[in-house]
């Protein structure tokens, strides 16, 4: 004979076992959830190196001319004055054979007046001219900047947003930017700020 109390209490039991799982399940869900929305929230705010350097290569077209400039005659007759602190550089250019150097004439204060021009090795290097106030000046390539690295990024604390530091370095240095340049590494710093969810270069 079937003893029903038996079967009533075991479906009774199984009854609050499978509750009990659907409970267990449904707080599993829950809190795989919220750690989901936890880690995409901390995903989106924190700004990384790596995400400053993707938007420092989007936003900036490397690799970038750097261009120098130097003074030139206009004509033989027509010398130019050489300061002190420019000399050095002029004799760099004349011992790379990058411009031809005459003395024109002596100022009545000391100064020395000097015919300047290009080499045809300098002329390979030669952007643009331009004439300022009865001045002939040579923009030159002196080389490539390329993105080398970030260095520091801040939390600004007056608005919403990072201020981050980079150095740019210079590679593939033309024969004018052995002679004038003094430093391989400029820093620059540009300003992150999130929007709707995504980080971009503030250009304000």
């Amino acid at each position: 004979m079937v003893n029903y109390s038996i079967l009533k209490e075991c479906f009774v039991s199984y009854y609050i076992e499978g509750s009990n799982m659907k409970v267990i399940r449904y707080s599993c869900f829950t809190l795989l959830v919220i750690l989901f929305l936890i880690l995409c929230s901390a995903c989106s705010e924190n700004l990384t190196s790596d995400k400053a350097k993707q938007l420092v290569l989007a936003e900036t077209k490397y690799p970038l001319k750097k261009i120098g400039s130097i003074e030139i005659s206009q004509s033989p007759e027509q010398g130019i004055l050489i300061t002190k602190d420019k000399m050095q550089d002029y004799i760099k250019l004349l011992s790379n054979k990058l411009i031809l150097m005459d003395i024109r004439g002596i100022g009545s204060d000391g100064s020395e007046y000097y015919d300047v021009k290009l080499t045809d090795e300098g002329k390979k290097y030669v952007i643009k001219e331009n004439r300022e106030n009865n001045k002939l000046i040579i923009d030159v390539l002196l080389g490539e900047m390329i993105f080398d690295k970030i260095i520091n990024i801040r939390k600004d604390n007056d608005k919403e947003g990072y201020n981050v530091n980079y150095l740019d370095e210079i590679s593939r240095m033309t024969p004018f930017g052995a002679c004038l340049i003094d430093r391989t590494e400029y820093e620059r710093s540009v300003r992150l700020t999130l929007h709707k969810g995504k980080w971009q270069i503030d250009k304000n």
